[in-house]
């Protein structure tokens, strides 16, 4: 059954108001490993990406609520190191 206008207009409402979009790039043929590794796992491609994040984020959640503290960030590998700015 198709969704009502409301639904759909409640849906967009909800979307604007709760989540954020990000939009990447990545090199041509990517995109269908990405979506087949999330397949494999039954996951959503969102889904599957979000959890990256968050699992690369992880090591840097303990520091964000650290005012003396900053994140040097080497390059292309993630790697961060976290400084102490007080010694």
């Amino acid at each position: 059954m198709p969704q009502s206008k409301a639904h759909i207009k409640a849906t967009n409402k909800w979307l604007k108001n709760e989540r954020e979009r990000i939009t990447i790039v990545v090199k041509n043929g990517r995109k269908a490993e990405i979506k087949a590794a999330a397949k494999s796992q039954d996951k959503s491609l969102n889904a599957f990406i979000n959890d990256a994040i968050d699992t690369a984020m992880e090591p840097l959640r303990n520091v964000w609520d650290k005012p003396d503290m900053v994140l040097n960030y080497k390059g292309k590998n993630m790697e961060f190191k976290v400084i102490d700015t007080k010694k």
